[in-house]
């Protein structure tokens, strides 16, 4: 092929990185490469293009990306979540009609449509905000200022994992081996040879929320619980893709550190088992620690300590669920489940 006819449709202008080889690199240099910079994308393209859904804009979009959301969340630095803006997808805040509107990239297509319908049944449930509709790729949601962090109550959380329970997947993420590979790798301290029978492990995949961390929860005045981000954590670039309901149950249990009958109950109310709730409360505890020590080294000094410090929260939960250790009040040891309600 004639380099002059190649074409890249990169979403930046940078050079490739430290791994390619030198006749990617010339490829690389000498092909069309199509980008529409950000300050064209904020200033002309997107505007226009979210006019049909929420109307003209009362002022500028703002870039939330990257970590930029954590200010509106908390005005406190030391509460801020570690983020890899590497990881993140672009996000912007517009505001019209007295509304302020989180525009988030969801992709072109197929892929922007099913999270569109997402979103639409999440809004429909009482868990997710407003939908505005879908405008070449990005999607248009309410943005609740007056929302504050919360955490869910027992109920409101057995409704929500009840949800995606029932959000069959349209293809299966990674298979047991897989992800026991993947802890291994991660956890080596903590895993060692670990070898589960895999048989025993159940593996229903759904459409898993993948992200249950304590910041994703907000309560609006109303008393309303809504989830954050919910839409992309079984279909992103990771390992993990679409899994059994026990992985959001193993992040449950890790994320907002459920208390021990609350986590028997919801183990109990999906019927996983001892086995298979182990398995991916170990698979998932394995997977974020990696994410976070990989992170730590791909940041900004400022990002580091965080990361670090997630890393070993992980960590310790981690070792104690593999020592057994006791605690009086959490989840941080192998759950005593009803086995008749789990035949």
């Amino acid at each position: 092929m004639p380099r002059e006819r190649i074409a890249f449709l990169p979403g930046h202008t940078n050079p490739l990185g430290s791994k390619a080889s030198e006749d990617h690199r010339t490829r690389w240099t000498s092909a069309q490469k199509p980008v529409v910079p950000t300050s064209d994308l904020l200033g002309d393209h997107l505007p226009r293009w979210l006019e049909p859904l929420i109307g003209s804009l009362d002022q500028p979009v703002l870039d939330i990306s990257g970590g930029g959301w954590r200010p509106l969340w908390s005005a406190a630095e030391h509460d801020w979540p570690a983020v890899n803006p590497s990881w993140e997808r672009m996000k912007f805040l517009a505001r019209a009609r007295r509304k302020t509107w989180l525009v988030k990239f969801a992709g072109l297509g197929r892929i922007g449509e099913a999270k569109l319908a997402l979103a639409q049944r999440l809004q429909t449930a009482g868990f997710g905000p407003d939908v505005a509709g879908l405008a070449h790729g990005w999607l248009v949601t309410r943005w609740h200022e007056e929302a504050h962090p919360t955490r869910p109550t027992p109920d409101e959380l057995t409704r929500y994992l009840g949800l995606r329970a029932c959000w069959a997947a349209p293809q299966r993420g990674a298979s047991p081996d897989e992800l026991l590979a993947m802890a291994r790798h991660n956890a080596p301290a903590q895993l060692g040879t670990w070898s589960p029978d895999l048989a025993a492990v159940r593996s229903r995949p759904v459409l898993i929320d993948g992200r249950m961390d304590a910041h994703e929860w907000l309560r609006l005045p109303s008393g309303k619980l809504l989830k954050a981000d919910a839409l992309d954590h079984h279909a992103t670039h990771d390992l993990v893709g679409c899994q059994d309901i026990a992985w959001d149950l193993a992040g449950a249990i890790a994320e907002l550190s459920l208390p021990h009958d609350d986590a028997i109950a919801l183990a109990n109310h999906f019927d996983v088992d001892a086995p298979t709730l182990d398995f991916h409360r170990r698979g998932y505890l394995a997977f974020r620690l990696g994410a976070h020590r990989m992170s730590e080294g791909m940041t900004t000094v400022e990002e580091q300590p965080r990361h670090a410090a997630a890393g070993e929260r992980y960590e310790r939960l981690l070792s104690a669920l593999v020592n057994g250790v006791q605690h009086s009040r959490h989840v941080d040891q192998p759950l005593g489940l009803r086995v008749e309600a789990l035949a």
